[in-house]
């Protein structure tokens, strides 16, 4: 009887490891699939001020988005005084900065 337990825990042990490893394989297959369609999509907004929005929530980045390329966005700041490098697999939205009727910036809440 103890032998045919030990020998029933080993074989769930396999098989959710394989699991485990099959369903990493996909999930990462979908990542890179996401990344190329976030890619392509994010090319529209290059050398356009736009607001992007990430996983961490935190208020998003805005300036003009200057290059994308590997998985990568360059956003250079709305003063032109700084230039951040962002991971597009941490992209939620991206957006236009959004203008008047008279083509000036709109102001922001949230």
């Amino acid at each position: 009887m103890g032998t045919w337990l030990v020998c029933m825990i080993v074989l769930f042990i396999v098989l959710m490891a394989r699991k485990r490893m099959m369903v990493a394989a996909v999930l990462t297959h979908r990542r890179k699939k996401g990344r190329r369609i976030m890619e392509d999509m994010i090319r529209e907004f290059v050398g356009k001020e736009v607001i992007i929005d990430t996983v961490s929530g935190s208020g998003g980045i805005s300036g003009t988005l200057e290059s994308v390329d590997n998985g990568w966005a360059v956003v250079k700041g709305l003063d032109y005084s700084e230039m951040q490098t962002i991971n597009l697999e941490y992209v939620v939205r991206v957006r236009e900065y959004p203008r008047n009727k008279n083509g000036k910036r709109k102001w922001l809440f949230g």
